[in-house]
């Protein structure tokens, strides 16, 4: 049945190039046979895939095998000439005419319920399993092809038989309990362009939970996301089979983006399965890893991180998928997902956001999973968050309790130069100690929880984070997440150094998610050398004279005999220019039983050295009515909107009758 046409052999000559030009150890080959034998199912269970949690894609198993399978010497060579396409008998024409299905009624590889052939009109001589796989198949076709817009599967002519040319070959057969189902590259097209066919487990009787179900319908469920991810794989080697980047021995090629993009695809297409589910703790249990971390074949949490995508389709449009794709194969040989990101997201929403400005809202979003995930501000987190099981587990967090010192320097200095890429480790002129365990990696986060605010016996408790970054152009971001004593938490946005104030009467905890962020792939190495953050606690070089802005007296002081319209007028000066920044003044009135009177606010656009804003109190509670002679604390909060300056102060006014 098999034909090749001349065009694919000529092609394989003039365009095999040498992707790794290397040399592979007699362990290293003995490893990439035995887990292509093992996934093929004719092989015994590798004892690497001990660690491996849950069942997966294995189409980063099929790939480092045809990558490698030039560099195979003596019997690995033999070995690998003989893995060939599966051999099945029997196959079968999807109604849309755009599959070949390829399965057996008899031996290993028979389908599930053979005998049992009821629908297209049956019994039609082919068992229901085979008929539902084409359906479904088609169903597949028409959603990513058709609906979404992404290009149809490369043509390999007629490699996998049949009579028409341009089928997507399916081959239905026993594979490794551990696998899913795999797409294997085949043919060279070009530096983009890879010709592929895809292999589906025949029962799924080893992957729970499906193999807990004895009906029809419940296996395919396994089907559908196997089919929904895989058929998007051919598509991937399409477009741009060389997006991956190299980081491993054994998995040189690391395509996070291809696994995550293909969870997601499972997601969009089968919502209501919710496989991708039990991927998610092998991505929130490590939110410091970036997306792009893969460490090896079977690493999982290049699929846990199918939330970032989730995230991208629900906050934008689900088109943004596409296009990052097609940026990945306009921009030629990969890797390109990090910039391609950034510019879909920019042009998405016209220059607004970038990469940036996504993840670090994507990371708050992350927050609020759980038990957690019922306080999420309105608009704040996925829409299925509630059902997520996985979280970011407390031990994770750097966690405050206290703040009875100041505190502008991590306990833990483990020998870093006094200096970050050419910058001195200060502040304002105090020396800092940059923290350096945990560091998150390009694209990853790190949660601080500041707790027991409310707890404290000042009024107020200021902190600030600055970061510190190497020569990849990578950006720290930090979103303050307050959650107060009652009500839903509110969420602030800042960068690089940032820095926030709260009232101890209002907020009990807060939660600081810092992400650093490059567009450059190689940032993935941030967590290499040259690169840190710290935490500054109510430090002294958070005082009025070092911020830009000083906070004066409020006049007048005391007041005496107050007239209907008589006010007290807070004010500040601005140190130095801070040209197209806006900023407030904000005054809170206490009595002296602590009960707050009134809260009175100014924004300013912009002002000069010398001047500054100011706002009036008209001596009045929060309903308007004038307040009674007696002693008043006013607490004065002046600063920047985007947090590089902020200066407070408190005052006693007096008002005499």
């Amino acid at each position: 049945m098999k034909k090749l046409t001349s065009m694919f052999l000529i092609l394989l000559i003039l365009t095999g190039i040498s992707i790794y030009a290397k040399t592979l150890s007699d362990e290293e080959q003995e490893e990439i046979i035995s887990r292509m034998m093992y996934l093929r199912g004719e092989g015994p269970r590798p004892a690497s895939l001990d660690s491996l949690g849950r069942a997966i894609c294995g189409t980063d198993i099929a790939a480092d095998f045809h990558f490698n399978r030039q560099y195979f010497t003596g019997k690995y060579a033999a070995e690998a000439e003989a893995m060939a396409r599966p051999t099945l008998e029997l196959y079968y024409y999807s109604p849309g005419g755009h599959f070949f299905i390829h399965y057996d009624t008899a031996g290993s590889h028979a389908v599930y319920q053979v005998d049992v052939d009821t629908i297209h009109g049956g019994p039609d001589g082919v068992p229901d399993y085979v008929n539902m796989v084409a359906d479904i198949c088609d169903s597949i076709w028409a959603f990513e092809v058709e609906h979404l817009g992404f290009p149809r599967p490369v043509s390999d002519g007629y490699a996998g038989g049949g009579d028409s040319s341009g089928l997507v070959d399916i081959y239905i057969a026993h594979i490794g309990s551990d696998y899913y189902g795999w797409t294997e590259p085949e043919f060279q097209i070009n530096s983009l362009q890879y010709t592929s066919f895809i292999v589906i487990d025949n029962d799924y009787a080893g992957i729970p939970p499906y193999n807990q179900q004895s009906d029809l319908n419940g296996r395919l469920d396994a089907a559908r996301v196997t089919l929904a991810h895989e058929f998007f794989h051919t598509i991937h080697y399409s477009m741009d089979w060389q997006e991956y980047e190299n980081q491993g021995s054994l998995s040189p090629q690391a395509r996070y983006w291809w696994e995550m993009s293909a969870v997601w695809m499972e997601e969009m297409m089968y919502d209501d399965i919710n496989d991708y589910y039990t991927y998610l703790p092998f991505y929130y249990d490590d939110p410091y890893k970036g997306l792009q971390a893969v460490m090896s074949s079977i690493d999982l949490h290049q699929y846990g991180s199918a939330v970032f995508p989730l995230f991208l389709s629900e906050r934008y449009d689900t088109v943004l998928i596409r296009d990052i794709w097609e940026r990945c194969r306009d921009y030629g040989p990969g890797p390109n997902f990090p910039q391609a990101a950034h510019d879909a997201i920019d042009a998405y929403t016209g220059g607004a956001a970038g990469l940036r400005d996504a993840y670090q809202e994507f990371a708050v979003w992350n927050y609020f999973t759980g038990t957690r995930a019922s306080q999420a501000p309105s608009g704040v987190g996925f829409s299925e968050r509630a059902y997520y099981d996985a979280m970011i587990p407390d031990s994770f967090f750097m966690t405050f309790n206290d703040y009875d010192d100041n505190i502008f320097t991590w306990v833990e200095d483990r020998g870093w130069a006094d200096s970050i890429n050419g910058q001195l480790r200060e502040f304002n002129g105090f020396p800092i100690t940059f923290y350096e365990s945990f560091l998150p990696q390009n694209l990853g986060t790190q949660y601080i929880r500041l707790r027991n605010i409310n707890l404290l016996s000042d009024s107020t408790l200021t902190f600030g984070f600055k970061g510190a970054a190497n020569d990849f152009s990578a950006v720290w971001d930090y979103s303050f997440i307050r959650i107060p004593i009652i009500g839903a938490p509110n969420i602030k946005m800042a960068n690089d150094t940032a820095f926030d104030t709260v009232y101890t009467d209002q907020i009990s905890n807060v939660i600081v998610a810092g992400s650093p962020v490059s567009t450059n792939y190689q940032a993935y190495y941030l967590n290499r050398d040259g690169f840190g953050y710290s935490i500054l606690i109510n430090a002294s070089f958070l005082d009025t004279t070092q911020t830009g802005v000083d906070i004066l007296p409020p006049f007048p002081n005391p007041v005496v005999k107050p007239g209907s319209d008589d006010s007290v007028t807070f004010r500040a000066n601005v140190n130095w220019p801070a040209p197209g920044k806006a900023g407030t003044l904000e005054a809170t009135i206490f009595n002296i039983s602590g009960e707050k009177v009134n809260f009175v606010s100014s924004v300013w656009d912009y002002y000069y050295i010398g001047s500054g804003p100011q706002v009036s109190w008209g001596l009045d509670n929060q309903s308007g009515s004038k307040i009674a002679p007696g002693v008043y604390l006013a607490y004065l909060t002046c600063k920047f909107e985007d947090g590089t300056h902020i200066a407070h102060d408190k005052f006693k006014i007096a008002i005499i009758k």
